[in-house]
């Protein structure tokens, strides 16, 4: 699951690159591209799903993600997350 969503953010900085450089090419030289959007929907997300291996894999996922690719999410949204969750 980690190489996954690796080769997936890999991917996506390619893309990001690509299209800047791209619109660089056609003349705006300011041009960045903002990031992605990422939409996490929790809906059925239950207390029984959130066993400690699954914890520990997403925190780990989480921060290679923010200390390798800390441009990568323009914004990130959390919808139906279940009561349990709320802060």
């Amino acid at each position: 699951m980690l190489r996954y969503c690796l080769a997936v953010m890999e991917r996506s900085s390619e893309l990001q690159r690509e299209l800047t450089e791209r619109r660089r090419a056609e003349g705006d030289a300011d041009f960045i591209c903002p990031g992605v959007l990422e939409i996490h929907d929790l809906s059925g997300l239950s207390l029984s799903q959130l066993h400690v291996p699954w914890l520990r894999l997403t925190k780990r996922m989480l921060g290679v993600a923010a200390e390798n690719y800390p441009e990568e999410a323009a914004a990130v949204v959390v919808c139906n997350a279940p009561a349990f969750a709320a802060a």
